[in-house]
C-alpha cells in the first residue's frame, strides 16, 4: 500500500498558486508557436516593429506557393525506402556484431 507524503492534499487550496504559476509559464511557451502561425499565415516581416500580435489579413497561399516550390511527392515516396534500407543494414549489422563473443578472445 503506497504512503502517502504529510503535507497538504492535491485539491486543496495550497496549491493554487502552484497551478497558476505553471498555467502562466504554459501560455508563455505557446507564444513561440503562434508567432510562428501568425507569420506563415500573414508573410508579414518577422522584424517589423512595433509587431502586432493579431493577424492582418491571414491568408493559405504562402502554404500553396511552398507545396509547389518544393516536391513533397518526392519526399513522401523516398520516405518508405529510405527507412526499409535503414532497417536492413541495422538488421544486417547487429547480426554480425551479434556474434562477437568476449569470451573467446584468446
Amino acid at each position: 500500500m503506497m504512503r502517502r507524503r504529510p503535507g497538504s492534499p492535491p485539491g486543496s487550496p495550497a496549491h493554487w498558486p502552484r497551478h497558476a504559476i505553471m498555467i502562466v509559464v504554459s501560455f508563455l511557451m505557446l507564444i513561440p508557436f503562434y508567432w510562428v502561425l501568425k507569420t506563415s499565415l500573414t508573410g508579414e516581416n518577422i522584424y517589423a516593429w512595433p509587431p502586432r500580435i493579431i493577424p492582418v489579413d491571414p491568408h493559405l497561399f504562402n502554404y500553396v506557393d511552398v507545396w509547389y516550390m518544393i516536391p513533397f511527392a518526392r519526399f513522401a515516396a523516398n520516405a518508405p525506402s529510405c527507412a526499409s534500407s535503414l532497417a536492413f543494414h541495422g538488421r544486417s549489422r547487429a547480426s554480425v556484431v551479434s556474434y562477437s563473443d568476449p569470451r573467446r578472445s584468446s
